[in-house]
């Protein structure tokens, strides 16, 4: 379930707060970049009562608009009911199959040609979301399960041609990719942060009116992934696997926290980076910080889910240099690095397994409070 808020006049700034059955806050002002209007996701949170009151963020201004309540996850503020969205209540056009973790045959294929009339960036989805796709999903997949490896990528017939990969989670969020590698056109992601539930997938084209034959592919085994074992060094130039962050010193949502997996065929070890750039890493970097502004107490660090997993962390600052941690201190396995010396710009994030073939999953948290992890 979604509420929104969308004011008559789009130069005018709301908020939402909402009180949720459980007694917890939350709030939004801004739902994305490109709207003052604000939206919540309420999935989380369950039956029960929810208390929800529509601010006006500048003091004395009263807005006049619409609040909407919804479970159609493609609808948000400023999009309508048409064929210009992507649809997930529609029936995929090439089927749908039900996984669970382990499953065998895999890697799982089924043929699939790409392309629609609806222009996905329009949309405003995510920061990766985009490429022309049908309005119906192409696949379903109902997975059920936990697994740090559970990956789709989609594979063009033709390696000149360029796709892209839409996909709504179990949990409402929309995630992206167009290019998996630097050394491909082919899309990738990982859905081992999202759980199980449904995921309704999308194979765009990258440009308008272009239909493109291939293969999609869901797997748990990353030798089945030419993309990823490819390119054995960190490239700054790859898309982020999970996410591009846009902050500014002292920003309201703090702290920022992603949940992502760590881990990659990458051995950091032998880049000769850094003296702490250690483990095992995906050649793409696994989440982009573009910060703005100074601060002396912006912080990033990672904790796992379990606390027996030893993670790392290696970031290329603005300045080009590289920073590396294994451990924060003696007590605990999850690793911290501290930005106030880089000063403001560009930071792509890796965060890596100490050890290789092991996939953590868990939480990056970047924070200017005095936060540290357990």
């Amino acid at each position: 379930m979604r509420i929104y808020f969308e004011a008559n006049d789009d130069t005018e700034d709301a908020t939402l707060i909402i009180n949720t059955p459980d007694g917890s806050w939350i709030g939004n002002d801004d739902a994305f970049e490109g709207t003052l209007n604000p939206m919540l996701d309420l999935n989380r949170y369950g039956s029960g009562t929810y208390d929800i009151w529509v601010g006006s963020y500048e003091k004395g201004t009263e807005i006049s608009g619409t609040l909407v309540i919804t479970e159609l996850h493609n609808l948000i503020p400023g999009s309508t009911f048409s064929t210009e969205s992507l649809d997930f209540s529609l029936e995929p056009t090439y089927g749908f199959v039900n996984l669970t973790a382990g499953f065998e045959p895999d890697p799982y294929q089924v043929p699939i040609v790409s392309g629609g009339p609806v222009n996905v960036s329009n949309l405003n989805l995510c920061g990766d979301c985009e490429g022309y796709a049908a309005s119906q999903p192409d696949f379903r997949l109902n997975w059920s399960g936990s697994s740090a490896d559970l990956k789709i990528y989609f594979e063009a017939d033709n390696s000149t041609e360029d796709a892209t990969l839409i996909i709504n989670t179990p949990d409402g969020s929309w995630i992206g990719n167009d290019d998996a590698g630097i050394e491909t056109l082919n899309p990738l992601l990982s859905l081992a942060p999202h759980g199980s539930g449904t995921y309704d997938i999308w194979v765009g084209s990258y440009e308008q009116g272009e239909n493109i034959s291939g293969t999609l592919y869901i797997t748990e085994l990353n030798s089945t992934i030419p993309v990823i074992t490819a390119n054995q060094s960190l490239d700054f130039s790859l898309e982020p696997v999970f996410s591009t962050v846009n902050l500014s010193e002292g920003f309201n949502e703090d702290p920022k926290i992603l949940e992502i997996v760590s881990g990659g065929p990458v051995n950091v070890s032998n880049l000769n980076l850094c003296n702490d750039c250690v483990g095992f890493a995906s050649a793409s970097p696994d989440v982009r910080l573009v910060w703005t502004g100074e601060s002396n107490d912006l912080v990033i660090f990672f904790e796992a889910d379990n606390a027996l997993d030893d993670a790392t962390m290696i970031i290329n600052t603005p300045d080009g240099r590289w920073i590396g941690n294994d451990d924060t201190n003696s007590n605990t396995l999850n690793p911290m690095l501290n930005l106030r010396n880089y000063g403001q710009g560009t930071y792509d994030i890796w965060v890596g397994s100490l050890n290789e073939n092991d996939n953590i999953i868990g939480k990056l948290t970047i924070t200017e409070r005095n936060l540290s992890p357990r």
